[in-house]
């Protein structure tokens, strides 16, 4: 989602309007986009992931589409499909259309899935690269519109067999867990510097990336940027019901600073508010005012740290900026990535993990 809706959003944007026959449209709204990619030269293999194949969208989901492209012109394809991913997102746009088209990060090469679906040790070469380890919790219930060789089904099922299993679970710890210190360590240099509005931003890109690691440990797949404050709280009730204080924390979004926050907040947000909440109870979520309203603020600081090097971001976006706060939150993210790394050690000696 965009960081800041504008028009044509809310001229539209009417919890009546997004739940009348949200699920259904959405479904034939994938697969008329999918079908576009399907026709794309150079692209062998198209397969939809994420929520809508699994069951699990809501109305203001994203459309992801794996493509598989012809290695021999690589680079030439992948742009293809780049600017299709434009294309589609403008046309929707325009038809005011709630819903994005995201295929530029699902594009694989034909030769490194075919080699990746040889055994398991290349498969998890594969995902061990850079960028590739998310695409594994994202395929799971993927619908395949286009095959090739019978390889993009198998890829499917493959990380569907594999991702809550301790070798993935081992991959994405080993992953995540450098990452985050050192991202933490930054953090606290730039707050120990006066840059507080970054080290913020650092803490918050940090612990986000991580949750993806702890909902896999506790068996959930993680869903949707624009639910994750929520998610994660729900999922960690069982396991560890303070790490969900503990995220609240690291990403400044205690409930006085939320509301300080929100209060700041354009007009535009406080209608994404109303909106977003009466959908998400509409679609049968237990969801109250304020944890709809940190859903928000999350996800658009999140986009906006994501920006890019030294992008900048509204003031009420960013939580309160003091050393100690900027310390609390890096302290409380270090604590998330504690968790997971004594879990998972637990959880690799009781399934005789080395």
């Amino acid at each position: 989602m965009p960081v800041e809706w504008g028009e044509p959003w809310k001229a539209w944007k009417t919890p009546d309007l997004i739940l009348r026959d949200w699920r259904g449209r959405l479904e034939r709204l994938a697969f008329d986009e999918g079908e576009r990619f399907v026709r794309l030269p150079g692209v062998l293999g198209v397969a939809l992931i994420g929520t809508v194949p699994r069951g699990s969208v809501w109305p203001l989901s994203d459309v992801d589409i794996l493509t598989v492209v012809d290695q021999r012109h690589g680079a030439e394809v992948e742009a293809r499909v780049c600017a299709e991913e434009t294309r589609c997102n403008r046309r929707l746009w325009a038809e005011r259309v709630p819903n994005e088209v995201e295929a530029r990060y699902f594009v694989r090469r034909a030769d490194r899935l075919r080699s990746a679906n040889t055994g398991d040790d290349p498969l998890f070469e594969f995902l061990a690269r850079p960028r590739q380890a998310g695409i594994a919790f994202k395929v799971p219930g993927g619908r395949i519109l286009a095959d090739f060789e019978g390889q993009t089904g198998a890829f499917i099922r493959r990380c569907e067999r594999f991702v809550f299993g301790r070798r993935f679970l081992r991959l994405m710890v080993d992953d995540n867990i450098p990452v985050l210190e050192s991202r933490l360590d930054a953090a606290s240099a730039l707050a120990r510097g006066g840059n507080y509005a970054a080290a913020n931003a650092l803490t918050l890109v940090a612990v986000q990336d991580v949750t993806a690691a702890l909902h896999l440990l506790w068996g959930a797949l993680p869903e949707s940027i624009s639910r994750a404050v929520t998610r994660l709280r729900n999922a960690a009730k069982a396991p560890a019901e303070w790490v969900g204080e503990a995220f609240l924390t690291a990403i400044g979004l205690s409930e006085d600073e939320t509301w300080r926050r929100f209060a700041a907040a354009p007009a535009w947000a406080t209608q994404e508010q109303d909106v977003l909440l009466a959908v998400r109870r509409g679609a049968g979520e237990d969801i109250d005012e304020l944890d709809a309203t940190r859903d928000l603020l999350h996800v658009t600081s999140y986009l906006a740290a994501r920006g890019g090097e030294g992008a900048a971001c509204p003031a009420w976006l960013s939580a309160r900026n003091t050393l100690a706060d900027a310390g609390e939150r890096v302290r409380a993210a270090r604590s998330i990535g504690d968790y997971l790394a004594a879990a998972w050690e637990q959880r690799a000696g009781e399934d005789g993990d080395t």
